[in-house]
């Protein structure tokens, strides 16, 4: 069976960072995931920008419109993905459930900025019968989830302490890695802020923080991106170190030996174990994902609930003084 896909927002992660890329190497978008992938068919997008929507129609030989209710009478599809301003979202979602019910809604990180919002997208998806996913693609990346499965099997040992890099808001890029986390380490326990930080462009706070979970705790650091893009983590494990670097494009897990030189002392091995990635194809896997758990299998999917977590967690260390 193939899932007819109607795609909201046509900006970067909708269509824009891959459509001058090769597409055997790079998924990167919407789009081209959904385009890609053999059990879904993508139909049809909406966006404002009569450019973008030109743009769409060219490169995926499907129907594009300017507003949700067209889209809908016309297609009835059975997925719509949600890849509109993060403000957006609620009004989004309530204008698609109001006048449709879709199997589910993929819906783009954050799943809103005050958990208020996203408290009522998840009702209102439940209320619908609606399956609610959100983008926070690294839970479904193949190397992420090795380490999970790692930290699951002992092979990879806590309790963890760990340092985590972010840059570029907290909400746009810092709730990836704290929902990352939450997916490795399990819920959020308590959250401490250090320092309220910047705000990101005026909007997305930067604040220095201290996340305890089941299985550890992280250190969370807003670096610059106007300097650079900085997204890394370091976790301190019983029995060694895990590397998670370039966004997660790069994973390396050394683990405890002992010293050779000086008795009673215990090293990192050297130069470690690469565990591989396909960050470059991180959507395709979304998607995927996506599609085992329509068809009722197992899934690696961040869903709408767990994506409340992060909220709830992340508003707790914005408000907090």
């Amino acid at each position: 069976m193939m899932f007819k896909v109607l795609l909201l927002g046509l900006g970067n992660i909708g269509m824009a960072y891959d459509y001058e890329k090769d597409f055997d190497t790079v998924v990167l978008t919407h789009a081209r995931a959904f385009h890609e992938h053999p059990k879904f068919d993508l139909a049809g997008a909406v966006d404002i920008d009569v450019c973008k929507r030109r743009q769409f129609s060219t490169r995926y030989a499907s129907p594009s419109f300017v507003d949700t209710d067209s889209a809908i009478a016309s297609l009835h599809p059975d997925i719509v993905v949600v890849a509109t301003p993060t403000e957006n979202h609620r009004a989004d979602v309530e204008a698609v459930l109001c006048r449709h019910s879709p199997k589910a809604i993929l819906c783009e990180k954050p799943l809103a900025y005050a958990v208020s919002d996203a408290e009522s997208i998840v009702a209102s998806c439940a209320a619908r019968n609606c399956s609610l996913y959100v983008n926070y693609m690294r839970n479904s990346e193949p190397g992420a989830l090795e380490v999970k499965q790692r930290l699951l099997d002992g092979r990879i040992q806590s309790p963890v302490k760990g340092l985590v890099w972010y840059s570029k808001g907290v909400f746009n890029n810092g709730s990836h890695f704290l929902n990352l986390m939450q997916n490795w380490l399990g819920d959020v326990l308590c959250v401490r802020s250090y320092s309220d930080g910047r705000c990101w462009n005026g909007m997305d706070p930067e604040p220095d923080f201290k996340a305890t979970f089941r299985k550890g705790e992280i250190l969370f650091l807003a670096a610059r991106e106007e300097n650079f893009s900085h997204y890394t983590a370091e976790l301190l494990a019983v029995n060694g170190r895990l590397r998670y670097d370039q966004a997660g494009a790069a994973i390396v897990w050394q683990k405890a030996t002992s010293d050779a030189l000086f008795a009673d002392y215990m090293i990192l091995d050297e130069p470690g174990v690469i565990i591989k990635t396909d960050y470059h194809r991180s959507l395709w896997h979304v998607v995927d994902q996506l599609a085992s758990s329509l068809e009722g299998k197992h899934a690696e999917i961040c869903s709408g609930t767990d994506a409340l977590l992060t909220i709830r967690a992340l508003e707790e260390i914005t408000v907090t003084p």
